[in-house]
C-alpha cells in the first residue's frame, strides 16, 4: 500500500468533492480528505473521500451536538494526528479549523498547514467581525502554513496584525481550484443563448448558494419580486440553486410569483441551470472568492454583486459584471438589473467578456499554483 503523504481535512462532503478533491488528485503522492458531514445530499462516489464519524464534529457552532460531541472529537482527532505526525496536514475554512489546528500542534503534527478559504471578518460587522477575526489570528498561529484563495483580500490586509504572524501565501489569480476548459460554454451555445435577449424569450436570473441572509437569502428573493414589477412586459424567471421550495414560499410576499421560480436544493450539474441562465447574481454582503461567478461566468453570465472585497479577483463593473455599491437597497440594486435587462446589446457583451474571464482561471494553471504553495 502507498505511504499517504497529505491528509486534508474538511467540512462538507460537496465542498470536499468541488473544491478538495481536485487539489488531491493533483498531488503527485498519495493523498487522502477527511470529511465532517454537513447537510447535503452529495453522494461519495470518490474513495479518496473519507467520511469522519457521524457524530464527529468539531466546526464552531452552539449547537447541542456541537457540545456533546467536543471531548470526544478532538480526543478522536488527537490519536489520529499522533499516528500520523509526519504527514501533511491540510485544514480548510476559518471556523473548522480551528481545533483541529491546535489538536495538530499538541499532537507534534511538523507540517499544519491552514487552506485559508477567504477571510470571513472582512466586510462583517460588530461582534461577528471580532468574533471571526479572533478565530483567524489563531488559526495563523497553530499553523505552520497559510495559503489563501483570495489574493485580492489578502493585498487588503497588508497592515494589518494577521499578515506579519506568517508570511500568508495566495493562490493566483485566486480561487482554491479554479474551472475545467471542459465547463466553459462554447461560442455556438453563446451565440445562441444571447440572440433570445433580442426576442421575447425568457431571460433567466441565477443564485447559488444557501438559505444565509450573509449570502444573500431571501434578499434575491426580494430583488427579483422588484424586478418583475419593474418589468412586468419582460419574461423572467428566476432559478435558485440550494434553496427549497418552501424556504421560497415563506420569503414570497407575492405568493403568485412562485411559478416565475425554479428552484433545487442540490444538483452535481449546476452547469445544466447555469447554461440556460443570462445573469448570475451573487447579492453577498461577505464572500471570499465567490465560486459560483466563476461557474456562472464559465456559461457565459454576466455577473451582478455588491462592491465587496474578494470576487474582485474575478469581476469588473462594466466588463463582465454589474457592480453595485453595498450599501444600496434592493430597489436600487432591481433598478440597476431592470435597466441592464432591457439593454441587450449591453447584457451581451457582460456574457461575452465574462466568459472570457473564466479562461483566466483554467484548471490547470490555478492548481499549479495551489500545488506550489502546498509544497513551499
Amino acid at each position: 500500500m502507498k505511504i499517504i503523504d497529505e491528509i486534508h481535512f474538511v467540512y462538507g462532503k460537496l465542498g470536499a468533492k468541488n473544491f478538495v478533491l481536485p487539489i488531491t488528485e493533483n498531488c503527485k503522492g498519495k493523498s487522502i480528505i477527511y470529511c465532517q458531514t454537513a447537510k447535503d445530499n452529495f453522494i461519495n462516489t470518490s474513495e479518496k473521500i473519507k467520511d469522519l464519524p457521524k457524530w464527529f464534529n468539531l466546526k464552531i457552532s452552539l449547537n447541542l451536538n456541537f457540545i456533546i460531541n467536543f471531548i470526544p472529537s478532538c480526543l478522536y482527532l488527537y490519536f489520529f494526528l499522533s499516528k500520523n505526525k509526519n504527514k501533511k496536514f491540510i485544514v480548510h475554512m476559518n471556523t473548522f479549523a480551528l481545533f483541529p489546528l491546535i489538536i495538530a500542534k499538541i499532537a507534534g503534527v511538523k507540517k499544519r498547514i491552514y487552506f485559508n478559504h477567504g477571510f470571513p471578518f472582512i466586510d462583517e460587522k460588530g461582534n461577528s467581525r471580532f468574533i471571526l477575526y479572533c478565530i483567524e489570528f489563531i488559526d495563523i498561529l497553530f499553523a505552520t502554513d497559510v495559503i489563501t484563495v483570495s489574493p485580492k483580500q489578502l493585498c487588503s490586509l497588508k497592515n494589518d496584525i494577521i499578515t506579519k504572524l506568517k508570511d500568508i501565501r495566495p493562490i493566483v489569480p485566486g480561487s482554491c481550484c479554479g474551472i475545467s476548459t471542459a465547463r466553459i460554454i462554447n461560442l455556438d451555445k453563446l451565440r445562441k443563448k444571447k440572440s433570445s435577449l433580442y426576442s421575447n424569450n425568457t431571460i433567466y436570473i441565477s443564485y447559488i448558494g444557501r438559505p444565509l441572509l450573509r449570502k444573500g437569502f431571501p434578499y434575491i428573493i426580494q430583488l427579483f419580486e422588484k424586478i418583475t414589477e419593474l418589468l412586468p412586459e419582460k419574461k423572467i424567471k428566476l432559478q435558485l440553486i440550494g434553496i427549497s421550495q418552501s424556504m421560497i414560499k415563506n420569503s414570497l410576499k407575492n405568493k403568485t410569483k412562485i411559478n416565475l421560480i425554479e428552484s433545487t436544493l442540490y444538483t452535481d450539474n449546476v452547469d445544466f441551470y447555469l447554461a440556460k441562465s443570462h445573469i448570475t447574481v451573487l447579492p453577498s454582503k461577505r464572500e471570499s472568492f465567490g465560486y459560483a461567478l466563476l461557474e456562472g461566468a464559465a456559461q457565459g453570465n454576466a455577473l451582478a454583486l455588491f462592491d465587496i472585497c474578494g470576487p474582485d479577483c474575478l469581476v469588473k463593473n462594466k466588463y463582465n459584471a454589474l457592480v453595485i455599491d453595498k450599501k444600496s437597497t434592493y430597489l436600487q440594486f432591481a433598478k440597476k438589473l431592470a435597466k441592464l435587462i432591457t439593454n441587450p446589446d449591453c447584457l451581451s457583451l457582460l456574457m461575452d467578456n465574462s466568459r472570457k474571464s473564466a479562461y483566466l482561471f483554467n484548471q490547470v494553471k490555478v492548481l499549479k499554483s495551489v500545488r506550489k504553495q502546498l509544497d513551499h
